[in-house]
């Protein structure tokens, strides 16, 4: 099969739009209840140049787009962790398996030459669990997965088990609370890809998450930082992000890109922060969870509040060489 790679640019948009209405593996695909795919397909197209220094590749067979992968340098993450990293965003291929395979393996390869030549050492992405083209190709490429990570939605607006608020006092985060809400974030049961990647050293993981702290708090945008406290002791933390995007494209009020973490004897800490997230947003449509299978605690919680599964991906990780 002669492929042909090629950057595709913004005023390509019917050509991306034509492969994303038929990409089966969108992130909204199992919303349920909101049925619009012409506005989500707007929200998806969006993503491609939602950056500044995203890169879109096309895969042409016989003069026609048959694939298409978008990466970009991660500055954040090269800052924090000392050395170039870079994220593949978006991947989606039209055909049958054997043709997906071929489709996103040049894809992978020709992004990875791209990047081997920018210096870049690491290299993310997050494909769904049933999306077996992308997964064989990533390991075919010299990927590893890192972790299997869960999205569920809730809906609900009242406030759920609220003999949980008696327990705490849940607030907004102040300076002088940074530090110990960090060593909740990085001392609980959280567990996230980072940590179990032989290239990052543990310490590192976890200076990332303050990191990640502390720049939310300097720059909240549209999210706030809120603290668990019990007998005057934080014992919990959160936050999450108003999806500005999926609004502009959708009208949807969600939150997203969330974290909790409790201290693992604040048992209902981890509801009264949902609570007052959930409160602080009034014509919230939904709040997605994201959490790792193996996050047992987390899922029990999640089933008691009887959230509903939309969303599973593998996350992949390679160290370039």
């Amino acid at each position: 099969m002669n492929i042909i790679i090629k950057e595709i640019h913004k005023k390509d948009k019917s050509a991306i739009k034509s492969l994303i209405a038929k990409n089966k593996y969108n992130p909204y695909a199992n919303l349920g209840f909101y049925r619009d795919v012409d506005r989500l397909n707007n929200y998806y197209y969006g993503l491609f140049f939602a950056g500044r220094n995203i890169k879109v590749l096309s895969a042409i067979h016989r003069n026609e787009i048959v694939g298409l992968l978008t990466f970009s340098i991660s500055k954040w993450d090269s800052e924090v962790f000392g050395m170039k990293m870079a994220k593949l965003g978006y991947i989606t291929a039209i055909g049958n398996y054997a043709v997906e395979l071929a489709v996103k393996s040049k894809l992978i390869d020709n992004a990875i030459k791209h990047l081997r030549k920018q210096n870049t050492k690491h290299l993310l992405i997050r494909v769904a669990s049933n999306d077996f083209s992308s997964i064989h190709a990533l390991e075919n490429n010299g990927f590893k997965i890192m972790d299997n990570l869960l999205t569920f939605i809730l809906r609900e607006r009242r406030i759920i088990f609220p003999e949980v608020e008696r327990w705490f006092k849940v607030k907004k985060i102040t300076k002088g609370e940074l530090e110990s809400a960090g060593d909740i974030l990085t001392n609980s049961n959280f567990v996230g890809h980072y940590f179990v990647d032989p290239m990052i050293p543990v310490l590192k993981a976890k200076r990332m998450y303050r990191k990640w702290l502390e720049d939310k708090y300097e720059h909240p945008k549209d999210s706030d930082i809120l603290v668990a406290k019990r007998r005057n002791k934080i014992v919990g933390c959160s936050f999450f992000s108003f999806n500005n995007l999926l609004k502009k494209y959708t009208g949807l009020e969600t939150l997203h890109r969330g974290l909790i973490a409790v201290d693992p004897s604040a048992k209902g800490c981890s509801i009264a922060l949902i609570n007052a997230q959930i409160k602080r947003r009034k014509n919230l449509d939904f709040a997605e969870f994201e959490t790792q299978t193996y996050n047992y605690g987390m899922m029990d919680i999640i089933q008691r509040l009887n959230m509903r599964l939309i969303r599973s991906r593998y996350t992949f990780h390679k160290v370039i060489k």
